[in-house]
C-alpha cells in the first residue's frame, strides 16, 4: 500500500458494550485488484502448511526430487493455485532444511548405523577419525554381506575408482561373484586417502568382521600402495592384478589406431591364455609382429607375473590404534570439505579415449576452408591484409576486386567490383567488415553467374 500510496483503509474498535465498531473504511483503491485466479500468488495468501511440510519431508527422505514433489501436490490440490503457496515457496523451504542439517552429515552417519545395528545385531560397522575429531574411514557390512562373504568369499575384488563429490572421501566397495555369476557385496568402505596405512585398516576390519578365513585370491588394480597393504595385511592370500586396468593403460603408452591389430592380439594373449607356457608363445609371436621388444610398459606387463612370489614371502601388519566405534567419541565432525563441481565424468577404456581422439579434426576457419589451423576467420592474415592475399595468390586476382574503397554491404549482400566494371552482389562471402576484398564472379553474356557458388544480380553500371 505505501508503494502505491492507496487510501483505502478499514478501522474497526471494540466499544464499551464488547461491540466491534467499524470506525473508518474507505473503500477506493488507487491500483487494480488481482482477480480470482491470481490470488493465490499473494504474500498474504501464502504459506507452507505443516501437512505439506511433513509430506515433502517424507518425499525428500525417499530421494524424490523437489519438482516431482510439486506435480505431487498440484494434482492432489487439483492445480497449482489450491495448493495454498507457490513453486518458490517449496524450493525455500527444501533449502532451508538442507542449511539445518548442513555440518551433520558425520553425525547422521554415525546414528544411521546404530540405528541399523539395533534392527540387524549381525550389522557390522567401524569408523576412524583424525586427531581434529573429524571422520577419517569408515566401513560397513550387513548381515546379508557377511552370509555372502561366508559362501563366496574365496574371490574378492577391490576397487576405488569412485570418490564422493563433496569430501573426496574414496569410495571402496568390496564385491563378489556368487555361482548365478551375479555380482554380490561384501562390504564397503570410506577412505579419507590412497595410503597404505588406510588400506591395511580397511583390510583388517574385512578379516575381523567377516566369519570365514581370510579370502584365497583377490584382485586389485595396479596401486603399489594397495599391493604393500595386501602383502601385510593378506600375506597368504593371491594377489593379481586385474585385466580391465592393465587394458585401460594401453593408450596412455601405445597409439590404438596405429596398434589396432597388436591390441586385439595383445587381448587375446591375456585372455585366451590357458597355461604359462601358451601365454609366453603367444607373447612372444605378438611382440615380434608389431617390433615392440624395447618398449618398457610392456616389459613391466611380463614382470607382473612374479607378484605371486612378492606376496607369499611377506609378514603380516597389525590395525591402526585409532580405530574405534564412533560411539566412543562425544562429538564426531563432518570431514573437511573440497571444492567439486558437478560429478566425475565416467571411466572410459583407452580405446575409446584414442578413437574420440582420431574423429576430432580440429576446428575449421571460415576465411581459408582449412581443419585445424591456427588462425580462424576473425585474424586470417590473408582477409586482414590484400596485399599479401594478393601476393600470395596472383592466379586468383581475377576473382578479386582490386578496389577495398568501393566495398558496400545491402543487407546480407556483399557488393564490389568486378573486372568488366559491373557492380556485383552476392553470397558467400561471410566478412561483414569493410576494407577486406570481397571475392566475386563475372557474369556471362546472358547476364547470369558463370558460377553457382556465386549467385546474385547484376547492378547497374556507376
Amino acid at each position: 500500500m505505501t508503494r502505491e500510496n492507496c487510501k483505502a483503509k478499514l478501522a474497526v474498535v471494540r466499544s464499551k458494550t464488547e461491540k466491534f465498531v467499524i470506525t473508518v473504511f474507505v473503500e477506493e483503491h488507487s491500483h487494480p485488484l488481482s482477480t480470482p485466479r491470481r490470488v493465490h500468488l499473494l504474500r498474504s495468501h501464502r504459506s507452507v502448511s505443516e501437512a505439506k511440510k511433513s509430506l515433502t519431508l517424507q518425499f525428500s527422505a525417499a530421494n524424490v526430487p523437489t519438482h516431482q514433489q510439486i506435480s505431487i501436490l498440484e494434482f492432489e490440490a487439483g492445480g497449482i493455485e489450491n495448493i495454498g503457496c507457490t513453486k518458490k515457496d517449496i524450493y525455500n523451504h527444501e533449502a532451508k532444511v538442507q542449511n539445518q542439517l548442513r555440518g551433520q552429515d558425520a553425525e547422521l552417519l554415525n546414528e544411521y548405523f546404530l540405528t541399523e545395528q539395533e534392527k540387524d545385531p549381525c550389522f557390522f560397522f567401524k569408523i576412524d577419525v583424525n586427531d581434529d575429531g573429524k571422520l577419517k574411514c569408515c566401513f560397513w557390512a550387513d548381515s546379508v554381506s557377511r552370509r555372502a562373504y561366508g559362501c563366496f568369499g574365496d574371490v574378492v575384488v577391490f576397487d576405488t575408482t569412485y570418490n564422493t563429490n563433496q569430501y573426496g572421501m574414496i569410495f571402496a566397495p568390496l564385491v563378489g561373484i556368487n555361482n548365478h555369476g551375479q555380482t554380490v557385496l561384501f562390504a564397503c568402505a570410506f577412505l579419507s586417502d590412497e595410503k597404505t596405512e588406510s588400506f591395511v585398516w580397511l583390510f583388517e576390519l574385512l578379516k575381523d568382521s567377516m566369519p570365514t578365513n581370510n579370502p584365497k585370491m583377490i584382485i586389485t588394480d595396479q596401486d603399489p600402495a594397495m599391493t604393500k597393504a595386501i602383502v601385510q595385511s593378506l600375506p597368504n592370500t593371491f594377489h593379481r592384478y586385474c585385466s580391465w586396468h592393465i587394458l585401460e593403460k594401453f593408450s596412455t603408452y601405445l597409439n590404438v589406431i596405429t596398434y589396432r591389430d597388436f591390441y586385439k592380439d595383445f587381448q587375446q594373449c591375456i585372455w585366451e591364455s590357458e597355461s604359462p607356457e601358451e601365454f609366453e608363445r603367444k607373447w612372444v609371436t605378438t611382440i615380434e609382429k608389431a617390433s615392440l621388444d624395447n618398449n618398457d610398459w610392456l616389459k613391466s606387463i611380463v614382470e607382473l607375473r612374479k607378484i605371486e612370489s612378492i606376496v607369499s614371502n611377506t609378514k603380516s601388519g597389525g590395525i591402526s590404534k585409532k580405530a574405534s566405534t564412533a560411539h566412543d567419541y562425544e562429538a564426531l565432525k563432518n570431514p573437511s570439505a573440497v571444492r567439486a563441481k558437478g560429478c566425475g565424468q565416467r571411466l572410459k577404456r583407452g580405446k575409446e579415449k584414442a578413437t574420440n581422439a582420431a574423429k576430432y579434426r580440429g576446428r575449421r576457419c571460415n576465411g581459408c576452408g582449412k581443419i585445424g589451423q591456427s588462425h580462424d576467420k576473425r585474424n586470417y592474415p590473408l582477409l586482414n591484409n590484400p596485399s599479401s592475399q594478393n601476393e600470395e595468390s596472383p592466379q586468383h586476382a581475377s576473382e578479386y576486386d582490386s578496389k577495398a574503397d568501393s566495398l558496400s554491404f545491402t543487407g546480407q549482400w556483399l557488393v564490389g567490383l568486378v573486372p568488366n566494371g559491373e557492380m556485383r552482389a552476392g553470397r558467400g562471402w561471410k566478412q561483414r567488415r569493410k576494407g577486406i576484398l570481397a571475392k566475386v564472379v563475372p557474369a556471362d553474356a546472358s547476364g547470369n553467374a558463370s558460377c553457382c557458388e556465386r549467385e546474385g544480380e547484376i547492378l547497374p553500371k556507376f
